[in-house]
């Protein structure tokens, strides 16, 4: 955001105009392509909590939008307050679809669908209470101006990033449990081929917004040890075009995870039948079942059924008959011989 204060300062100010543009065009592709898609893959997961971070981001995107256009919607301190906690809302959405990832891909039984409700009250309530700190800063002041109000923005975009700095580590450490943990040997197709796809959407979606974030961690602390200085502007202006465009890094990744070669394999082809289409398809609980989730259930039935099967054989009291019912249905026959002999398939 830089020190806007009017006297010399107007590129710092073009540049988070421009990257407040860019920004919201890019969340609003996202959330109209969202709501209105038909194809299953902009419906899969991660995409659901991918939307809920775009729209944080396009609502940050529109404040500097509206602040460019000299519209007073609320008082500075208010207007400050509530682009801080846009800013907090959104990296708490950040940190929480990592978390996502890494539960669904270790947590067989991770429930998205009930977990969302509790990313919701994370989110917002952090985003809440940095408005409120924000706002509780400028308001010491009788009669705050507008110096008086940036002067309180940076004292709080200096805890933002400590606060950014600190949800990079913990996608990153998230990032490195998932990488480590193992799938059973021989599990099944879906599970391995689902596990492949959520480990690229892990990957991409930390990297792509960390580094973006780092980038931006190096900026403001070069820009902080300054003293703001405004001998460099060049990093004044990359600074606020970074910072005002961060929703231009939702359509990058939500672009590379749903592109042909990241999307989540499903053996579900089609929308499920009686499915709605537009955002009410998207919204419910349907889209929150991540495929990885769902193949990780199956892999545990088939490994569940495989010891049942062989404690079965091993017993004596098993008929030959019943012994031949339980192997073909370990190979995953649906047929029924229960009415075939079991001499048929006995040898001399």
């Amino acid at each position: 955001m830089g020190r806007e204060r009017g006297h010399g300062v107007k590129a710092d100010a073009l540049a988070t105009q421009v990257g407040a543009i860019v920004s919201a065009a890019s969340t609003t592709y996202i959330l109209v392509r969202s709501l209105s898609a038909k194809e299953n893959q902009f419906r899969r997961h991660p995409n659901p909590l991918l939307f809920w971070k775009a729209a944080v981001d396009g609502v940050y995107a529109l404040q500097l939008c509206v602040q460019a256009l000299h519209i007073r919607l609320a008082p500075p301190s208010v207007e400050a307050a509530l682009i801080q906690s846009t800013l907090y809302t959104s990296e708490s959405w950040f940190v929480l679809i990592s978390y996502d990832l890494y539960a669904c891909g270790t947590n067989p039984f991770q429930n998205t669908a009930n977990s969302i409700k509790w990313y919701h009250a994370i989110a917002w309530s952090v985003g809440g209470v940095a408005g409120l700190a924000s706002w509780t800063n400028i308001a010491t002041t009788a009669t705050p101006t507008t110096d008086d109000v940036m002067d309180a923005t940076e004292w709080t975009l200096g805890h933002f990033y400590m606060y950014v700095t600190m949800c990079v580590l913990c996608t990153c450490v998230f990032l490195i449990l998932e990488n480590q943990s193992r799938p059973p040997v021989g599990g099944i197709k879906d599970a391995l081929r689902t596990r492949s796809s959520m480990l690229h959407a892990s990957r991409t979606f930390t990297i792509f917004y960390g580094v973006y974030q780092l980038v931006t961690i190096v900026l403001w602390t070069n820009l902080a040890l300054s003293q703001w200085s405004v001998s460099d502007r060049s990093i004044h202006v990359a600074f606020n075009l970074l910072v005002g465009a961060r929703g231009f890094m939702d359509l990058v990744t939500w672009h590379v995870i749903n592109s042909r070669s990241f999307v989540l394999y499903s053996t579900f082809r089609r929308l499920p039948t009686g499915s709605v289409s537009g955002n009410e398809a998207f919204l419910d609980g349907v889209s929150l079942n991540p495929e990885f989730n769902v193949a990780l259930r199956k892999e545990v039935l088939h490994f569940t059924t495989r010891g049942i099967v062989a404690a079965s054989l091993s017993t004596n009291s098993s008929t030959n008959n019943r012994r031949i019912q339980l192997s073909l249905h370990e190979l995953g026959m649906d047929l029924r011989y229960c009415h075939l002999s079991s001499q048929r398939y006995t040898h001399d």
